[in-house]
């Protein structure tokens, strides 16, 4: 432990703050897109061959919180069946809580999945994804010009399905929540998850980010975010991918940024040196790289979407 309070700090209960970002590649772990992440990693220990087992999100949480492979705790796709989840799976978040700790997640929009399993977790402040969700959330996009009016605390207020947008995902707000948890929290030991959702597709990072990068002269189909489509649409040609490219390393910076406002309230609370600190991804990301299209979790070719 670094500090001066590093001995008395060391005698009472460790929290650890476990902070994860969808799709962030190992090769995005770089000056130019997570300087924040990669000063803090100087004083730390960075695992340079991490892999994942399984490159989709559910199975890959599941596996980063048993300690067992998809074939072990059945957690294969991002749609597992009721028998799949509903058994004990002795996550390490009820280790924690049987320690004595209080245990939180937080996660935007790929969160949804910790409201579909329970790994134990005593508070759950993440979205949910079911019919009427996905009802609400195409009425909001019909009104395009009025989202960025709508993507701030009030407005997430007032229209809760703001949280499930992967359209406009601001990791910002998702800083806030982690922040409110971490004061919330802070009078007992924690282990608290924070999840960021905004490198995984469409990588619709907020002003500026989304345009950090990017070539100003861009005027393709893909200046704001690249969805994944259901194949029917033209494939993007050596601009588009150049722009798709950037706007993916855009919101990984916006991440950087969001992540070290979390990490400063960690200090400022005078949390610092009684906290272990954790940065992974759930996976990576395929982003036209030797023909494997765009996306994870369909196979595991490469280092791309597997290497975190």
């Amino acid at each position: 432990l670094p500090g001066g309070n590093a001995r008395a700090a060391s005698s009472s209960p460790m929290n650890v703050l476990f902070l994860a970002v969808d799709s962030l590649r190992a090769d995005r772990f770089a000056s130019h897109t997570t300087p924040h992440m990669l000063e803090r990693a100087k004083h730390g220990v960075v695992f340079e061959r991490s892999y994942v087992s399984l490159p989709r999100t559910f199975s890959s949480w599941v596996t980063m919180l048993t300690g067992r492979h998809p074939h072990h705790h059945g957690i294969r796709s991002m749609f597992p069946r009721w028998e799949e989840r509903a058994k004990d799976f002795d996550g390490m978040p009820k280790r924690f809580a049987q320690a004595g700790y209080r245990t939180a997640v937080v996660s935007d929009y790929a969160g949804d999945i910790f409201g579909r399993i329970d790994l134990g977790f005593g508070i759950v402040d993440t979205p949910t994804f079911d019919f009427k969700e996905l009802i609400r959330q195409k009425a909001l996009t019909r009104e395009t010009p009025l989202l960025p009016f709508l993507h701030s605390g009030l407005g997430r207020t007032i229209f809760p399905a703001l949280r499930e947008l992967p359209d406009a995902a601001d990791p910002m707000l998702l800083a806030g929540d982690a922040k409110r948890a971490l004061r919330t929290l802070r009078n007992d030991p924690f282990f608290l998850t924070v999840f960021f959702s905004t490198a995984h597709f469409p990588y619709a990072a907020p002003a500026p980010y989304y345009r950090r990068f990017a070539d100003p002269k861009y005027r393709g189909r893909f200046k704001y975010h690249k969805p994944v489509g259901l194949g029917q649409e033209a494939p993007p040609d050596a601009v588009d991918i150049e722009q798709i490219r950037d706007l993916y390393d855009g919101a990984v910076l916006s991440v950087d940024e969001a992540l070290e406002e979390v990490l400063a309230e960690l200090e400022s609370l005078g949390l610092k040196e009684n906290t272990i600190v954790v940065l992974t991804a759930d996976h990576g990301e395929n982003i036209f790289d030797h023909g494997r299209g765009q996306g994870h979790g369909d196979h595991v070719f490469g280092d791309e979407a597997t290497h975190v």
